[in-house]
């Protein structure tokens, strides 16, 4: 046990190091970054751009039928030139980024008269001291409670919550994760919509993420699925600390609100597993605030960073969409009635015509793809229909025998005091606002932070559309996650006008920095001793034991030439890798008769072939017994592919009939032996020279 969880820590940290390298370092290279950007601007910039630019490219090459790595390397390298000559910088410059630099030092030091191995082992000497010196400043800066210890701490014991799964279990935390899975790998051989249309963002960045790295694409579904929910974690961070400046360890509360998951409905059980709505919800504060920051700035950089999160939204999940619009409509909102005047050198109206002209560009560019789908005659893919059956007015399930002010309580307290919070915050704001317009003064609070407020109470109000009579746009399970995102900040924003409040008149900065310190601190406490967090387990469609022997078996065996006999869960993880045959089709197909007799060969048209057995059938408490096998086997190929295995009977038959086809084919036959065995599970392996196939799905 503690071996698989050393293996699986090693393996997270290096599909998370990976994903750095892609999505943040490569394209921090090419970035033009501004002076005042601090690490987490240089972070979220560069993976906003990386993430769009990726969703453009690998569209189009799927589309064209190139879509592969060398294509893919291409595709990165011209947009990297185009970047560079767009700032003024010489695209053979990107060499040099690439690391020329190196190579170049290296032969430079080959043409010393020192020896070479002496110039290497400075350079060597002289990197470890830049080393051991950054990790001394790191360690300073992570003692420090304002900047690291508190912030450091929160971040990490979110990660604890939501990787927790994916180093214990090998199993995929969601059973959609398995259509992700298939997605992903379907995508990669440029087969595009092969089950109807369907967004195809999220997995054309995991597609990506697979060419670049050449991980296996279920680790990198296993491991990206809890780094999207520690990116949401850092959205909260980021975002806060942005807005309350000056005071940034005001951003720990709502952080460790959302990060715990304390008393708002964020749902760290879905942010365990890899779902494309929660990595487009990674966007959602991001793009709020550059589209705030336009309004403030009007700077064309901040335009097109909220161009981009509005389109990758939209590509990636579009349920997420339209909260982002309402949020930078609300930001608009208050900035034109704190200061209805011109915004640097650009009107007022132009400012809106900008956000919705390129907002309208960026949702064109994401819906492209449907439309070329559309255009080919392929249908739209059936879980579409959910989005119109969640839109409703709401008005038959309110109860108008009850007050509106009484439905409008959650009886959760937790989630009374947020709402009350943000009504007065929200009030605040807007009295503020107007007593500093007609007494002629600029406004000192930040768009974004204005709007907060009332964004969270319409965001409340949408959760709870239902039992209000209110429009619904998404079911409350969904609309709550974006609810607690922005619901998470109201506490930070509430610390941060009272400490503001108490400005120099009052209080020295050492003094107010003190306060915060204090204020964060007890809430941190207070809350975490109230709602204890403990790390939530997924639905578990299979043994840890099936997708870790897929594992062995892909890596251990020449590719295509094995077949995997197993539930429907196993057949996203062979595909393109092996061939894989339902277990329910296997043991309708082949008897026990067939079995018994020496002179049978599995028809089966690969070398390999491993048949996944369940000892003990999942969800069903009994040991697997051969007599169940006299079930009627071939009754159960009705319905969707996972349907014979949903029902725990009929489960058991199956898995039955698979162990007493085995054991009787082993009797007679010296070609297969036990490639693996524990009490839940038995893995058969069968060695047999290639010929004919029967009903092995195609990878």
């Amino acid at each position: 046990m503690l071996l698989e969880l050393w293996y699986g820590c090693l393996t997270a940290f290096k599909v998370m190091l990976l994903f750095l390298l892609v999505f943040y370092y490569l394209p921090s290279r090419v970035v033009a970054f501004r002076r005042g950007d601090d690490g987490l601007d240089r972070f979220f910039i560069s993976l906003t751009y990386m993430v769009g630019i990726t969703l453009v490219l690998v569209h189009l090459l799927a589309f064209l039928h190139l879509y592969d790595t060398f294509s893919l390397v291409v595709g990165y390298i011209g947009v990297a030139a185009l970047a560079m000559q767009a700032q003024g910088r010489s695209p053979v410059g990107l060499l040099h980024q690439l690391g020329t630099r190196v190579v170049v030092s290296v032969l430079d030091a080959a043409e010393q008269t020192r020896p070479l191995g002496k110039s290497i082992g400075r350079y060597l000497q002289g990197q470890v001291r830049a080393s051991v010196l950054g990790l001394l400043s790191w360690l300073r800066w992570a003692a420090n409670p304002v900047e690291g210890l508190l912030p450091v701490g929160v971040l990490v014991y979110s990660a604890y919550l939501r990787f927790h799964h994916s180093l214990t279990h090998a199993y995929l935390g969601a059973s959609d994760s398995y259509v992700h899975l298939a997605w992903i790998k379907y995508l990669g051989a440029n087969q595009i919509y092969r089950d109807g249309i369907y967004p195809y963002g999220y997995h054309a960045v995991l597609s990506a993420f697979e060419k670049l790295t050449f991980v296996d694409p279920l680790l990198i579904v296993r491991f990206t699925g809890p780094l999207a929910g520690l990116l949401l974690v850092l959205s909260v961070y980021y975002v806060s600390r942005k807005l309350f400046r000056g005071l940034e360890i005001l951003a720990v509360p709502g952080t460790f609100i959302f990060g715990l998951g304390i008393g708002l409905p964020s749902a760290i059980s879905r942010q365990i597993s890899a779902l494309p709505q929660e990595f487009a919800a990674v966007f959602l504060l991001p793009g709020f605030y550059f589209g705030a920051r336009y309004l403030e700035r009007g700077t064309r950089r901040d335009l097109a960073l909220f161009a981009l999160c509005l389109g990758i939204t939209v590509a990636v999940h579009p349920y997420v969409s339209p909260y982002l619009v309402v949020g930078v409509a609300l930001a608009a909102a208050a900035r034109f009635m704190s200061r209805p005047h011109i915004v640097g050198t650009q009107p007022v109206w132009r400012i809106a015509f900008n956000l919705f002209f390129w907002g309208a560009v960026a949702v064109a560019v994401a819906l492209a793809p449907l439309g070329v789908g559309a255009a080919q005659g392929i249908k739209f893919h059936s879980s579409l229909e959910y989005v119109a059956a969640m839109v409703t007015t709401g008005a038959a399930s309110a109860d108008d025998s009850v007050p509106v002010w009484q439905r409008l309580l959650s009886k959760d307290p937790f989630l009374d005091v947020t709402l009350a919070l943000a009504g007065l915050l929200a009030l605040h704001t807007a009295v503020v606002a107007r007593v500093r317009l007609l007494k002629g003064e600029k406004p000192t609070e930040p768009a974004a932070l204005m709007a907060l407020p009332l964004f969270s109470l319409v965001l409340y109000l949408m959760y709870r559309g239902r039992s209000l009579g209110l429009p619904s746009l998404m079911d409350p399970a969904r609309t709550g996650v974006f609810f607690s995102l922005v619901a998470s900040l109201i506490y930070g924003v509430a610390a941060y006008k009272i400490v503001g409040a108490l400005g120099p008149k009052f209080l020295t900065a050492r003094m107010r920095t003190y306060l915060a310190v204090g204020l964060a601190l007890t809430a941190v406490l207070c809350l975490g001793f109230r709602y204890p967090a403990s790390p939530p387990t997924g639905a578990q469609l299979e043994y840890d034991a099936a997708a870790r022997n897929y594992l062995r078996i892909q890596a251990s065996f020449p590719a295509l030439d094995w077949t995997i006999v197993s539930p429907v869960e196993q057949y996203p993880q062979v595909l393109k890798k092996g061939w894989h045959y339902e277990s329910w089709e296997f043991a309708r197909d082949f008897s026990l008769a067939e079995a018994n007799d020496p002179s049978f060969d599995l028809p089966i048209p690969t070398t390999y072939v491993f048949i996944f057995a369940e000892k003990i059938p999942l969800r069903v408490d009994k040991s697997s017994n051969p007599v169940l096998a006299n079930g009627a086997v071939s009754s159960l190929a009705v319905g969707s592919a996972s349907e014979p295995y949903r029902d725990p009977e009929r489960r058991a038959v199956i898995q039955a009939t698979l162990i007493a086809w085995a054991e009787a084919y082993m009797e007679t036959h010296d070609n297969m032996r036990v490639f693996y065995e524990d009490e839940e599970m038995i893995i058969y392996m069968i060695k047999r020279a290639p010929r004919g196939t029967v009903g092995a799905r195609n990878p």
